[in-house]
């Protein structure tokens, strides 16, 4: 059954060791392409940068990195897909993935503040997004070591160094020399599977003192069952810092032109994780007065910061399928939390109907069956400001549901 889900696009990641870091953002994923005439199976690589829009940040467009790397390896254990004991694989071939920003195939496009008309605040903060595309094939066999591949693949991006200085994370330590990485598992060879889609751009920010829900769509195209949960942010096993760390090799992560050699020939396991500032915990990333929540089921985030900055946290992604683990990546936020007017939330109001849902609702119904049920929203402030609610999900999506669901009340409009 395809499935829609929901969750928060908007992600932290970091690259080179020559520039200070304004980067906000980022996921990598991979796309099942097809099966090649001499069997192997395409996959093309997908990296998906946010950069800082401000004034003060080295990547102004158009002065755009071009290149970016992945490292490709070999897993042995399939039912150990994100081993946490000691190891390591060997490298899947002998390059790394070239991933190349086309600017004839996408334009970076900048990723405004949805405010209401006559609000001007957080419009200082922006970002833009810019995606590295790459392509691998990869065969039941792994050509530089000869040795069959039954555990499957493993994808990692790992750079240098995230946001430091005055203005920079607030619940890590030293954070100008810490490495980042993200991690991606494609299942086994004879697996087509494809990593799920996160449709919509990245907050720039959200407000001190304020709880804050996103509910953004990802779509899984092969229907699987997503399971989100929290971690800690990884701080990689190969990229290092300015000032060295224990993670030191090369001086820094696969940058703009870098080597396609780069990551060494054998990973190691587990991947280190960051080291929190003090009164920061992965329990509390915000500190002891803060606030987060996600739905494993859906990917409903909640966020709550008493305090102004930047604040850094880690999100896995599991792909069941069948009851299967098959697929599983590693994804980060970087949360810009800012002052902002007082304003009270919206409420669901349960007293119109009790059966409109809460946060988080199923409902299972057949094709062609009509769901039906009353949902109202309520704004405390005095005056009250006004509300719009969008609906949307793979099932309303024409490229994917023929005919798509429909969703309306009096007179086919949501009010």
């Amino acid at each position: 059954m395809i499935r829609a889900l929901l969750f928060l696009v908007f992600n932290t990641i970091l690259i080179s060791n020559i520039y200070s870091s304004h980067l906000v953002g980022g996921n990598l994923a991979y796309e099942f392409v097809g099966v090649q005439p001499n069997g192997d199976f395409r996959y093309k690589l997908k990296l998906n940068y946010y950069f800082d829009c401000g004034s003060a940040s080295n990547w102004q467009p158009p002065n755009i990195p071009q290149n970016m790397s992945v490292g490709v390896y070999a897993h042995d254990d399939p039912t150990d897909i994100y081993p946490t004991t000691s190891g390591s694989y060997p490298k899947y071939g002998g390059t790394d993935v070239d991933m190349v920003y086309n600017s004839a195939v996408q334009q970076y496009f900048e990723v405004t503040p949805n405010n209401p008309s006559g609000c001007t605040v957080g419009t200082s903060t922006c970002v833009y997004t810019v995606l590295y595309i790459g392509q691998i094939d990869l065969a039941p066999v792994n050509p530089s070591t000869g040795q069959p591949v039954i555990g499957g693949y493993f994808l990692i991006h790992e750079a240098c160094c995230r946001n430091g200085g005055g203005n920079g994370i607030d619940n890590i330590q030293s954070p100008g020399s810490a490495g980042m990485a993200f991690y991606s598992y494609i299942p086994p060879y004879g697996y087509e599977n494809n990593s799920p889609i996160f449709t919509d751009n990245p907050v720039p920010f959200i407000c001190a003192g304020d709880t804050t829900t996103f509910l953004n769509t990802a779509i899984d195209p092969d229907g699987d069952e997503l399971l989100f949960s929290f971690t800690a942010p990884l701080d990689g096993n190969h990229a290092g810092g300015f000032g060295g760390g224990a993670n030191n090799v090369g001086n820094g992560g696969a940058g703009p032109g870098g080597s396609l050699t780069w990551y060494p020939t054998n990973y190691p396991w587990p991947i280190e994780e960051v080291s929190y500032a003090g009164g920061y915990s992965y329990q509390q990333p915000f500190g002891p007065t803060g606030y987060y929540y996600i739905s494993a089921s859906n990917g409903l985030t909640k966020y709550k910061s008493n305090n102004q900055g930047k604040f850094v946290v880690g999100l896995i992604i599991k792909e069941y399928r069948d009851g299967t683990l098959i697929g599983i990546s590693t994804r980060e936020v970087q949360l810009n939390i800012i002052a902002c007017p007082p304003n009270d939330a919206p409420s669901l109001t349960q007293n119109i109907n009790p059966q409109g849902g809460f946060d988080s609702t199923e409902y299972f119904i057949e094709e062609g069956e009509n769901l039906c049920f009353d949902i109202a929203f309520i704004d405390p402030d005095v005056p009250a400001d006004s509300l719009t609610l969008n609906v949307n999900g793979q099932i309303f999506d024409s490229l994917f549901t023929n005919p798509p669901a429909t969703v309306g009340g009096y007179f086919d409009t949501i009010y």
